[in-house]
């Protein structure tokens, strides 16, 4: 658990830094609902330390990564299952922001 909110950390952080002039910047995550207690847990210090915003979306990773191919504006996407490759694929991410961590 704790090197699943290492990377989702440093992913919101690499984010961050593309964040534009806004007086508080925001950022808006699709994440799976079993990351819900990670991320909440995270979130108020995460925003003390950087100042950006986050807006969370939680819901199934294959509802979330169908809302993503609709156009939904999610910024970071953190999924439960095997959706990243097929949204990549299909040219909804950015190949080099992908980060995959594997747990078995």
């Amino acid at each position: 658990m704790r090197l699943l909110l290492a990377l989702v950390l440093v992913l919101l952080v690499a984010v961050t830094s593309a964040c534009g002039g806004d007086d508080r910047p925001s950022l808006t995550v699709g994440a799976a609902s079993s990351l819900q207690p990670l991320l909440d847990s995270i979130k108020p210090r995460f925003e003390e330390t950087s100042g950006v915003e986050l807006h969370i979306s939680y819901g199934a990773s294959g509802a979330l990564a169908l809302q993503i191919e609709q156009g939904a504006p999610i910024e970071v996407f953190v999924s439960a299952g095997d959706y990243i490759g097929d949204l990549a694929s299909d040219g909804f991410l950015r190949q080099h922001s992908i980060a995959e961590v594997g747990f078995g």
